[in-house]
Order: C-alpha cells, then sequence, then structure tokens
C-alpha cells in the first residue's frame, strides 16, 4: 500500500511535485523574511511577531509534505536527505561559529 506522500507523487507527477517544492520553499522564505523584520523593526509588516511566527510554523510543515511528496516519489526508501552530508554541514557551521570545536 502506497503512503500519502506517494499517492500524491504519483497523481501529479515529478514535474508538479518539484514545482510544490519550489513554491513552498519561497512561500517559507518570505513568512521568515517577514518575521526578522517584525523582530528587528525594520520595515514593519501588517501583523505582529506571534502571528508572523505562526505563518512560519505553518510554510514549514507546507515545505516538509512538499519534500516528502518528491522523495516518496524519487527515492525507494523515500527519503532525499544524506544525513551523512547533513552533519558535516552541520559540523561546518558550527566549527565557523565556535571555533572547531563542536562536540561541546
Amino acid at each position: 500500500m502506497m503512503n500519502p506522500w506517494e499517492q500524491i507523487f504519483k497523481a501529479i507527477g515529478e514535474a508538479s511535485a518539484l514545482e510544490m517544492v519550489a513554491e513552498e520553499a519561497a512561500e517559507l522564505s518570505a513568512s521568515a523574511l517577514k518575521a526578522a523584520r517584525i523582530l528587528r523593526g525594520d520595515n514593519p509588516a501588517r501583523m505582529d511577531y506571534p502571528e508572523a511566527m505562526k505563518d512560519v510554523v505553518e510554510e514549514i510543515g507546507d515545505t516538509f509534505n512538499a519534500v516528502n511528496v518528491l522523495g516518496s516519489g524519487l527515492m525507494p526508501d523515500g527519503r532525499l536527505v544524506d544525513q551523512s552530508a547533513m552533519d558535516a554541514k552541520m559540523k561546518r557551521w558550527y566549527d565557523s561559529l565556535f571555533g572547531g570545536d563542536s562536540h561541546g
């Protein structure tokens, strides 16, 4: 039995799944930038910070769902993310901030 993400992928196809990821990522980007502007007081928006963060959280969920749809259609295990690559990038990020000691 296919999971819901795989069913959606089969219904819409790869191109639409890619577009869905791009659109949701763009919406996440816009909502996060708006929340940052509100937090800083730069170019304020018509909403307060808690409302802006509610939008950010919603867009994170939408983006995760879009990525899961794409992954379910493209990868045998449904996972698009290489955990070892993510770990290496996190180590580089941490090291750039804290001088190379990524173990505390």
